[in-house]
């Protein structure tokens, strides 16, 4: 894994500034949303020697960290044959973390399904967060932040995923890209929508979910003030443009006026 390509990296760039990190970070979000990315990517940066924005990638300790060979990092996960992390598995964290870091300027701990640690467990972490060593970061990810206990969790700078996106159809993606990108050009969205007669309803729909979930997505990208492929408020017009391009699809209006009126609504002026 590229720990320096974190989908939402840009999203959390704060924490990957110098000399910022927190002593413990709890890391929620359903599953395929990136928490072990970000638990890795942190753990990188808490051990990484370069300067500046970290993880760097190119130091050596970012290099052993990319390998998963760096003494400095450790991690603990359910073992296979137990239902639980057990309070074992916690203590052993706790007198490792009060012994000096191996290489790096720190250690960092990574607990991953921290909700699956039993109430003994639970509570010896809580002991190791109420008295941290300066060069300990513990690294926390749970589906459901719910399970842990609430002084585990105020201790805790807590980083919420959202669901990971699904793959839109390759087609319809790549229609809808180029419909976006036509929008707004007379010549060229007149040029694109009299292709559109020769799909059929089926791949005409899913053009419009496609472009109509694109939109939605810079949406949600403006809102993170992470910028946006068109300027506000053309995804939230275009969107609705798309949802009732569909609705004439699902009225067996033709498939030559609903292009129509696709290069008029998306090249009027407002």
């Amino acid at each position: 894994m590229d720990i320096t390509n974190f989908s939402e990296k840009q999203r959390f760039a704060p924490l990957f500034d110098g000399d910022r990190l927190s002593h413990a970070y709890l890391i929620s979000g359903p599953a395929g949303s990136g928490k072990a990315a970000l638990a890795d990517t942190l753990a990188a940066a808490a051990v990484c020697s370069g300067a500046g924005k970290r993880p760097c990638g190119k130091c050596r300790d970012c290099e052993k960290a990319l390998r998963g060979v760096h003494p400095d990092i450790a991690a603990v996960e359910k073992p296979a044959d137990r239902r639980e992390i057990q309070v074992d598995q916690v203590r052993a964290v706790r007198a490792d973390a009060a012994v000096l870091p191996n290489e790096a300027e720190r250690k960092a701990y990574i607990i991953r399904d921290a909700g699956k640690m039993n109430p003994s467990a639970q509570n010896a972490i809580l002991k190791l967060l109420e008295e941290p060593p300066r060069h300990a970061v513990l690294i926390l990810t749970a589906e459901n932040p719910s399970e842990l206990l609430p002084t585990v969790r105020s201790r805790c700078v807590e980083l919420i995923l959202s669901p990971a996106e699904e793959a839109l159809p390759e087609k319809a993606e790549k229609l809808a890209a180029g419909l976006l990108e036509a929008a707004g050009d007379e010549l060229e969205t007149a040029r694109f929508t009299f292709t559109l007669d020769k799909l059929s309803r089926q791949e005409f729909t899913e053009m419009l979910e496609a472009a109509e979930t694109m939109c939605a997505r810079m949406l949600r990208a403006d809102a993170k003030g992470a910028g946006t492929v068109l300027p506000s408020p053309l995804p939230e017009r275009y969107a609705a443009v798309f949802s009732r391009a569909r609705e004439f699809l699902d009225r067996n209006v033709g498939t030559g006026h609903v292009a129509g009126y696709l290069c008029a609504e998306l090249n009027r002026r407002v």
